[in-house]
């Protein structure tokens, strides 16, 4: 979560953040599925650092608003959890439901 979270933080928003990490309460299929997206986020973080590198590198160290569109436009062609196509996918996994919140299947 970057940042801060600021004077409105409420009771409610301390839940949803303490859920977002795996617990000894959640179901181990939960935990992988948590454990899972962190992975992906913190992948995602190493390949933008590394687009800002090298779009600096082509923009004498600079990094600017144009750096902002490339990144835009990358991440559409290389989205962080893409979607299958309806019946496209072939594993007998289920989604997992957490807290009321669904969380799908991850390759």
């Amino acid at each position: 979560m970057g940042g801060s979270l600021g004077s409105g933080f409420s009771n409610a928003d301390r839940d949803f953040v303490t859920d977002q990490v795996p617990t000894l309460s959640n179901t181990p299929e939960g935990n992988r599925a948590l454990i899972e997206v962190q992975k992906k986020i913190a992948q995602r973080k190493i390949q933008i650092a590394k687009l800002a590198r090298d779009y600096a590198k082509t923009n004498e160290g600079r990094i600017d608003a144009g750096f902002d569109e490339a990144l835009a436009g990358w991440s559409e062609q290389n989205p962080l959890f893409p979607t299958k196509a309806a019946g496209a996918s072939t594993s007998k996994r289920r989604p997992v439901v957490i807290d009321g919140f669904t969380i799908e299947e991850i390759d």
